[in-house]
């Protein structure tokens, strides 16, 4: 799989819902001792999945626009646009900058995340580590 469909088919199957059990897609992408650092706040695993059942109550919809990936072997460098509708019918937009180590199972083990919020109100910026 190509880096640029790993990250969309990540994106999609962890955030979005493509693989409806949390676990299960946590489990799929990211290694047991999994690390995430997202606009100066640390995740460890058990977080971040905490975080992405979150995000999935927070968001009723959305899409993911994966606009460019880098990979030389061990990082992969991504940027992407999420663009979501809240379960109170609020737009939330947010673009994204990620740094993530990839482990020998190919699976991401850190990740270093600078998020900016384009569009939303004042408590959607934490949106990208709530947990």
């Amino acid at each position: 799989m190509s880096p640029r469909r790993f990250v969309e088919a990540m994106l999609r199957d962890v955030l979005l819902g493509g693989i409806e059990d949390v676990e299960e897609a946590v489990s799929t992408y990211f290694a047991p001792h999994y690390e995430q650092y997202v606009d100066g706040n640390r995740l460890d695993r058990a977080e971040f999945a905490r975080h992405v059942r979150t995000v999935r109550d927070t968001l009723r919809g959305g899409e993911i626009e994966v606009r460019e990936v880098l990979f030389d072997g061990v990082t992969l460098a991504e940027t992407h646009t999420v663009r979501g509708r809240k379960t109170d019918g609020a737009a939330v937009v947010l673009e994204v900058y990620t740094f993530c180590e990839i482990g020998h199972d190919g699976r991401v083990r850190r990740l270093k995340e600078l998020t900016h919020l384009l569009t939303g109100g004042p408590a959607d910026r934490a949106l990208s580590h709530v947990h």
